[in-house]
């Protein structure tokens, strides 16, 4: 029978993958680490043209004499000489006999059999296949084999393999052969029983030191082949060369060609999202994973049991995560992602997560509630926030769920706590967004604000003028006041606002707003009489000499400035003072309060 024949005559005519993907044919991750199972027991064998019970119980059980053994397991039989083929019949096998048969266990969606001489059928488990027996799987099946001695063989989708004649080998080892005609196998067990033909190469796997072998061959419609070794050891055979290939190691050949140099399979991702156990209620969750440095691609893989045996999607040719599938039926997956190097060698798989899937799909994003509570004021067509102002954010998916919620400050990615308020003086750009569990995304939009906790500055000084409107001239040297006395009413005390008229303090609050930096003018009447205002030097002021006060704010600015001459006291030998107020536009308020007193012109040095 010509093997090859088969790989060109499934279903509705030859199945060829792309030239495109040929490096990425069948990605399927190693088989996962868990409990090797146990030997094969006990299995069905279909019956072959001219096979009797007698021979079937020689092949599995050692001798023709236990046909009755088959009887006892097979009681709808009803004539022991007359079985059919194609008949399915319950075998128990010996330890030590049949060595070079194989159980296949797990079989996952479109998966065919052929048991020589019958034709291709539907796979069915628990079936026992012997020397020229074939599995073939299409695309997103797979099936698993385990062997007499427990190892187990994963055929990945769209792969077509047979099972050989065993090969005398040197010291009377003998091994079994496993040809892969196209697509991927995996081989994983204790011993070196086995070995994988691809076209004109032979790879031999062998347990290393800790007693376990694990090797992943692939072959392409193209030809050549690839092996990856994740445990133990493997001798290559191609184009005459012999080449070991070690642990972590991976190697490939074309036909008849002598094997490349071994090169070093790439790390295992780390998983991020979805997290371990998490039920989602989207048929498309988003897979995050960490990237591999120096990966060409990543393979993502799900399966429906934990030991990836059944197959359940596969996607080969993955950039950068993250990937959200078109679409899976509801159930619980095990998923896991391989990097593949450039040269198109698979690396060490990740652990498996399981995740569920329950129904639908979430394509709604998350909404996303943004408030800024304090003060707060726009100026000049910016937004100026004061001390005690902080952002409220608020994120509700009544699909998936909101999985994160974060903020861009100032061009970097931070914690929604961390900025919230109070932050450094001046200006800043801030952005909120939510993800949902499906991958949606809702951003705030950039916002530019400046941050103004300080109050204005109250600046004081003397200068001239005629008639003190525009407050021009040049300052002149503060005198020191020695002594004075109580003032009790200041009737002669003017104040003006730049460019308007003098008038009376009298007896009220002014205020003066409007400006960038408001000011105003004191100036006394008296003639041989100086009003002194103290601060740290005496300020002496007269019909000429006057004292302005400035409001300066360089964040919000200035939004009042206002004074007032303070109740006359009770108490005659207490000065009267002259209370200046400023409060800039976010609510940030600077006092000053200037005793002032009456003194006669010799009194000053």
């Amino acid at each position: 029978m010509d093997r090859r024949s088969h790989s060109q005559s499934v279903a509705g005519g030859r199945r060829r993958a792309p030239a495109a993907r040929a490096w990425a044919l069948l990605l399927l991750a190693p088989l996962a680490a868990a409990a090797q199972p146990a030997a094969v027991a006990e299995g069905w064998h279909v019956v072959r043209p001219g096979e009797t019970l007698r021979a079937i119980a020689a092949r599995y059980l050692g001798t023709e004499e236990e046909w009755s053994t088959l009887a006892v397991l097979n009681a709808e039989i009803a004539d022991p000489n007359r079985i059919d083929p194609g008949q399915r019949i319950r075998v128990r096998l010996k330890t030590g006999v049949a060595v070079d048969v194989a159980q296949l266990v797990k079989v996952s969606r479109r998966v065919e059999e052929q048991l020589s001489p019958h034709p291709w059928s539907p796979a069915g488990e628990e079936n026992l296949l012997n020397p020229n027996d074939g599995i073939r799987t299409f695309e997103a099946s797979s099936a698993e084999l385990v062997f007499t001695d427990a190892t187990r063989l994963l055929v990945s989708e769209d792969s077509l393999i047979f099972l050989g004649r065993g090969a005398a080998v040197t010291r009377d080892v003998r091994r079994e052969e496993i040809e892969v005609v196209v697509g991927q196998a995996e081989l994983d067990g204790g011993t070196a029983a086995y070995e994988f033909v691809l076209g004109e190469s032979r790879l031999k796997p062998a347990a290393g030191a800790a007693g376990r072998s694990q090797s992943r061959v692939r072959r392409a419609d193209s030809g050549g082949a690839q092996l990856m070794v994740y445990a133990g050891e493997s001798v290559v055979e191609s184009g005459g060369a012999r080449q070991e290939v070690g642990t972590g190691m991976g190697t490939q050949m074309e036909d008849g060609a002598p094997p490349a140099p071994p090169e070093k399979l790439l790390p295992a991702p780390r998983l991020v999202s979805p997290e371990p156990a998490s039920a989602w209620p989207i048929a498309n969750p988003p897979f995050v994973w960490e990237p591999v440095a120096g990966a060409a691609g990543y393979v993502l893989e799900l399966f429906h049991d934990a030991e990836c045996g059944r197959l359940a999607a596969h996607h080969p040719g993955l950039a950068a995560p993250p990937f959200r599938p078109p679409g899976l039926p509801a159930g619980t997956y095990h998923w896991r992602v391989t990097a593949v190097s450039p040269s198109g060698l698979d690396g060490y798989p990740s652990a498996t997560s399981e995740l569920s899937v329950v129904a639908g799909v979430d394509a709604d994003a998350p909404e996303l509630a943004v408030e800024l509570e304090g003060a707060r004021a726009e100026w000049e067509g910016r937004l100026f926030v004061g001390v005690g102002a902080r952002w409220r954010v608020a994120a509700a998916d009544a699909g998936t769920g909101v999985e994160r919620l974060w903020a861009v400050f100032d061009g970097e990615e931070r914690a929604v706590e961390e900025v919230t308020g109070p932050w450094e003086t001046g200006p800043h750009e801030i952005e909120f967004a939510a993800r949902d569990r499906a991958g949606n995304e809702t951003r705030s939009g950039v916002v530019a604000f400046v941050y103004d906790p300080v109050p204005p500055v109250l600046n004081l000084r003397l200068e001239t003028g005629t008639l003190y409107r525009s407050f021009r001239g040049a300052n002149e040297p503060l005198a020191v006041h020695a002594e004075g006395r109580p003032s009790r009413i200041l009737r002669d005390l003017q104040w003006a606002a730049p460019g308007a008229a003098w008038r009376p303090v009298a007896g009220r609050r002014w205020e003066i707003g409007g400006a960038a930096a408001p000011s105003f003018g004191l100036r006394t009447l008296r003639g041989k009489e100086r009003l002194y205002a103290a601060t740290d030097l005496y300020l002496r002021m007269s019909r000429r000499r006057g004292l302005r006060l400035e409001a300066v704010d360089d964040l919000s600015g200035t939004r009042v400035l206002a004074f007032e001459v303070e109740a006359e006291a009770a108490d005659p030998l207490r000065s009267r003072r002259l209370i200046v107020e400023a409060e800039d536009r976010v609510g940030n308020r600077s006092r000053v309060a200037l005793p002032l007193w009456r003194g006669r012109s010799a009194e000053v040095h």
